[in-house]
């Protein structure tokens, strides 16, 4: 399975890949720093040097490069503006994009064995 796991170059994130690699997963580790992805890239995983919190970048490099439609993407000012809005009129949950999180929740309440089997589905090796 491939395996794209952010936060790599250091504590949970980098002990993930490494486990999900030493199991013989292909893993795709995103950091920040170069020293420490060039390790990880010695032990044969791909990685990829980038600051996720640098918009710019992020549409450069994973963004930009998708070959389907990102139905959900939202700006950076209109996923602030829903969380905002969603702590001050006290919600427990914060729906953004709200097309997305009711059809996740649409999904969750599908049989576990069903929703297992559209997961798998949907997973490419």
């Amino acid at each position: 399975m491939k395996i794209f796991i952010t936060g790599t170059t250091s504590g949970i994130g980098r002990q993930l890949a490494l486990d999900y690699h030493e199991s013989g997963h292909a893993v795709i580790a995103v950091g920040r720093s170069a020293t420490a992805l060039k390790a990880l890239a010695n032990q044969g995983m791909h990685t990829l040097e980038l600051d996720l919190l640098d918009r710019e970048a992020t549409l450069r490099n994973l963004t930009d490069r998708n070959d389907f439609d990102m139905t959900f993407l939202m700006d950076v000012q209109a996923a602030s503006q829903a969380i905002r809005k969603g702590i001050e009129k006290k919600q427990a949950e914060i729906h953004f994009p709200k097309k997305l999180t009711w059809g996740m929740k649409a999904v969750a309440l599908l049989p576990r064995s069903l929703w297992a089997a559209l997961a798998r589905r949907m997973v490419t090796s």
